[in-house]
């Protein structure tokens, strides 16, 4: 194809994606969990240029919170403080600035 992009990936040794290049634009950065066990390989945050995310999981690894930010203002949080019998979200919050 003339004219397209290029986008290259990295992987870890567990083959997860850790990184995203692209020639158009910045690349994106994933932060995985190196440790051991049922958080091992979870996606910790992300950065691409001057937005970054952060996740934390529960305790089953299930999303609890998120805060998107830009050059470390806050855009966006969410914070999932209660789940049912299924995972599904019961109560939380959401905050767009």
């Amino acid at each position: 194809m003339t004219g397209g992009h290029t986008v290259t990936y990295q992987y870890d040794p567990d083959s997860l994606v850790t990184n995203v290049d692209q020639t158009s634009g910045p690349g994106l950065a994933l932060l995985r969990n190196a440790g051991a066990g049922l958080g091992a390989g979870l996606l910790m945050g992300t950065t691409q240029g001057a937005i970054a995310t952060t996740e934390t999981p529960s305790p089953f690894g299930e999303l609890a919170s998120l805060v998107a930010t830009e050059n470390s203002n806050p855009l966006y949080i969410l914070d999932v403080s209660a789940r049912d019998a299924l995972s599904a979200r019961l109560r939380g919050s959401q905050t767009l600035r």
